[in-house]
């Protein structure tokens, strides 16, 4: 269990910072007790968050550093997270902290502003004539749709390596109904229904057993996969910048309503 009274702001905070990496720091404060006061006696600890927040980015969004990446997707996933976590821990109370918001609107910024770079599709004139065959067209040729991992796990994988998927699977299965509801806030009219029914849907239809969350919890009981507090959370950091970054994605989504 962590403990949130933590030594990075103490005695010995420059040691301490000067160890940590962007995702380490960041994880560090979110968990922090009176982030605010501590803060407070201590102004190196913004700097140097800030100092790494920005040195971290210009590695992994202009010069491409593959670890660099994972370590600013990290750090966003750790803070998106927060946005779930228990109302009376910590993480709950400095989720809004402005020194915490402020990193993570610039870690976006420089992710989308890289991304940006990276693509530049011509969008199509949409209309209600065309709209569905367009998206229709968009999913099918779109990569993800027959990436080899599929054709991987349905012919090649051990046992060991299906499990593993199931694992790195868990960090969002096991939160969808959340980030379902949180999509539901603010909506568009016309949306709402769709998404309601996704909802109700999520919760079994009101049965307890065949919730979601249960079934897939279920289904990592029969393959003896403890499940951990952090539900596998760490496996996106761990295995690929690529892993780490759809799950960023797929949050920030959920929470801004794109």
């Amino acid at each position: 269990m962590r403990n949130t009274d933590n030594g990075v702001i103490g005695s010995d905070q420059t040691a301490v910072m000067a160890r940590l990496a962007l995702d380490e720091l960041i994880d560090q404060l979110l968990h922090s007790n009176a982030l605010s006061l501590k803060l407070t006696a201590n102004p190196l600890v913004a700097d140097r968050a800030w100092h790494l927040t920005e040195n971290t980015c210009i590695r992994a969004f202009s010069a491409d550093d593959p670890q660099a990446k994972k370590r600013a997707h990290h750090a966003l996933f750790i803070l998106y997270q927060s946005w779930l976590a228990d109302p009376l821990s910590p993480a709950a109370a400095n989720q809004f902290h402005p020194l915490l918001s402020g990193i993570r609107n610039y870690i976006e910024s420089e992710w989308l502003r890289a991304e940006s770079k990276r693509f530049h599709h011509q969008r199509p004139m949409l209309n209600a004539g065309n709209i569905v065959d367009e998206l229709r067209a968009l999913c099918q040729q779109h990569p993800a749709s027959h990436h080899p991992l599929f054709d991987f796990l349905a012919s090649e994988a051990s046992a060991a390596q299906i499990d593993y998927f199931f694992k790195s699977d868990s960090a969002l299965n096991l939160l969808f109904f959340d980030l379902v509801a949180m999509g539901l806030v603010g909506s568009l009219p016309e949306t709402r229904a769709e998404i309601a029914q996704n909802l109700w849907d999520e919760i079994g239809q009101g049965s307890t057993e065949i919730t979601h969350v249960n079934l897939y919890k279920d289904l990592l009981k029969r393959r003896n996969i403890a499940l951990p507090d952090n539900h596998f959370s760490q496996v996106h950091s761990c295995t690929s910048t690529h892993c780490t970054r759809c799950a960023s994605l797929f949050l920030k989504i959920m929470r801004s309503g794109w």
